[in-house]
Order: structure tokens, then sequence, then C-alpha cells
């Protein structure tokens, strides 16, 4: 089951990406001042003291990964048909390249808490958990972000 659902969210990538889930991705700013509340999760859904996982942290097997998360990354794009669907990449491997399409793995996710949505190349901490969304009448899995805190934008780096 892991696997059809791993190639179900690679279908929602590579669907987002033709769709140019980056071209012409604004967002609301706010200036980095989001709040975020908890601590990382643990992969038995347990909450520890322990700094967030990042997205390479999960990749591998990201089901792997439940309850409350806290995870880091930066947003490389919106999904076009859904402004509140946006796809998070590794810090690391984004500032190696220095290309928003370049992350091997790119989290899908949906804000479903309040207040604004990153913009593209906001560096950020998202809080949730797993749930599903669907697409063309399939439910897919997606990463469901109550909180997002917003460090920095970092488009002034991939130069």
């Amino acid at each position: 089951m892991k696997k059809i659902t791993t190639v179900i969210i690679s279908a929602l990538f590579m669907m987002s990406l033709l769709a140019g889930c980056g071209a012409g991705a604004g967002g609301n700013s706010n200036g980095g001042n989001s709040t975020s509340g908890g601590s990382a999760g643990a992969q038995d859904g347990s909450s520890s003291r322990a700094a967030a996982l990042a997205i390479n942290d999960i990749k591998s097997d990201p089901f792997a990964f439940t309850g409350v998360l806290n995870i880091t990354g930066v947003n490389a794009g919106f999904y076009q048909p859904d402004a509140k669907v946006f796809f998070i990449v590794d810090t690391e491997e984004l500032l190696a390249c220095k290309n928003l399409q370049c992350g091997a793995f790119q989290l899908p996710a949906i804000y479903t808490g309040e207040g604004p949505l990153p913009e593209l190349a906001d560096e950020l901490t998202i809080t949730g958990s797993w749930g599903e969304y669907e697409i063309d009448g399939e439910s897919v899995p997606i990463f469901e972000v109550e909180k997002i805190d917003i460090q920095r934008n970092i488009m002034h780096l991939l130069a």
C-alpha cells in the first residue's frame, strides 16, 4: 500500500509541475512572523523537543512518520487549481542546486490553518500530519499543515 500511495504522490507532483506550480506563484507575505507551536514529531507519533525534520529526513518513507510532525524546507511552488496546496523541498538540497524545481522529493502540503500562505522560496517549518486530498475524483495522501513558521525568503540565494 505504501508503494501505491508513493506513486500517487509522485503523480500529484508531476501534475503540479505540468500545471506550472511555480509559475506566477504569489502568496501573501507576513514578514516572516507566522507562529508555530509544538515540537518535532518522532517516528512513533510522539513528540519530542528535538529539532524539526528536514524533507530529506522523511523522503525515503514519508508514511513511516505519523502523528503531528514539524518539517522544515522551502516552498518550491503552488498547485494552480488550489492555492492552498504547495510543495516543500529540502533546504540544503535547494541551496546546493539553486533551482526551485531541482528537489528530488517534493512534499505536497495543504494549509488548513488560518493566516497567510507562504510565498515562493520561503524557508519554513510546517506543523501538521498526513491526510487525504481529492484530485480528479481520487483521494491522495497530502501533508495537512495546521501551522506555518516562516524563517526567511531565500530567493536571493538562488541567483
